[in-house]
């Protein structure tokens, strides 16, 4: 523990600081950021963010604290995978028909909250020559990247486990931490 640091009634025993640690990791998973936020020294926060974060007390109060948030929020990993179901394989043809000189949108009150979530963005621009509609969609590259990867589809990673004697790295400790997260 450094100098000057006490245990209070912190959760798993941490430092007020450690702890301060494990709650600014959570606003925006920067390690270095958090460990600058909780109060540490900017000179040594990528190798004192690193070494934080092998700390298995850390580790598990970070964990512990994207499931409460989780559950605060009742966010569930089903509800991301469906969300982003959704934006992925979301149909235009829920939202406009079109002919060979006309396109026709849907009427608002027709389509459910779900689908609705799908639209980036609509607008209307009206000229004394008539007007213009543009209507957009969420884009679905992103979406089906992030569900071929939950899948395991893209096998261009090699993982490569090490000797079971080897400790785990802060990037391994880094990808466990993400992965526990809602997605």
């Amino acid at each position: 523990m450094p100098r000057g640091e006490r245990m209070r009634d912190t959760p798993r025993g941490l430092t007020d600081r450690q702890e301060m640690f494990c709650q600014e990791y959570l606003v925006d998973l920067c390690l270095t950021q958090a460990y600058i936020r909780a109060g540490y020294s900017k000179k040594s926060a990528t190798v004192g963010s690193s070494k934080l974060l092998v700390n298995p007390n850390i580790q598990a109060r970070i964990k512990e604290l994207k499931d409460l948030r989780a559950k605060r929020l009742e966010i569930t990993q089903d509800m991301v995978l469906r969300e982003l179901a959704r934006l992925a394989f979301s149909n235009m043809k829920k939202f406009a028909r079109w002919h060979s000189d006309i396109v026709d949108l849907v009427d608002s009150e027709t389509i459910s909250d779900e689908d609705a979530a799908c639209v980036a963005s609509l607008s209307q621009t009206i000229t004394e020559n008539g007007g213009t509609i543009s209507f957009k969609l969420h884009d679905k590259t992103r979406p089906l990247e992030l569900l071929g990867k939950h899948l395991g589809m893209f096998g261009d990673k090699k993982e490569i486990a090490p000797p079971s004697d080897t400790p785990p790295t802060v990037v391994q400790i880094v990808q466990d931490l993400d992965d526990s997260a809602p997605v």
